[in-house]
């Protein structure tokens, strides 16, 4: 999978700006076919999730150096309890993990990331220019997107 969500344009989704698609997939290309040594995502990917109390914390494959683009705020994460119910969270970066919380929800039970017909993923990066969608869970039909207010 190669993310170019950083990449897009929200009018057009044959964007014009093909080559970091190309130098990705040809990473892509190198490292799982070829066998080269190299890093071959531009984005981090979640790979895990666990409960931590009233919050959740995700980990991420290909994340060097969690940070914010601009120092500012980590937004498009969101959270629901059992009830299915994704409500905007709060997310911080806590070392190698991002701890993704609600005052509204006290017992979590999944979390979700950029998860819009067109977010602006560029909002998280890492030393790669943004970070894949995910959810964490397997609710059967997916809770609907387009609840989102940080934008």
């Amino acid at each position: 999978m190669a993310v170019v969500l950083d990449t897009g344009e929200i009018h057009n989704v044959h964007p014009k700006n093909k080559e970091p698609l190309g130098e990705n997939l040809s990473k892509i290309a190198l490292a799982n076919v070829y066998g080269r040594k190299i890093e071959f995502s531009r984005a981090c990917l979640s790979a895990s999730s666990k409960v931590d109390g009233s919050a959740i914390r995700v980990k991420f494959t290909h994340a060097v150096g969690l940070k914010s683009k601009d120092g500012g705020p980590l937004k498009w994460f969101q959270i629901a309890g059992a009830d299915q119910k994704f409500i905007d969270a709060d997310a911080k970066i806590v070392g190698d993990t991002v701890v993704v919380g609600s005052p509204k929800v006290s017992a979590p039970a999944a979390v979700r990331y950029a998860w819009d017909n067109f977010p602006n993923t560029r909002i998280f990066i890492t030393e790669q220019p943004a970070a894949a969608p995910f959810r964490t869970d397997d609710w059967t039909p997916c809770p609907p997107s387009g609840q989102f207010t940080a934008k």
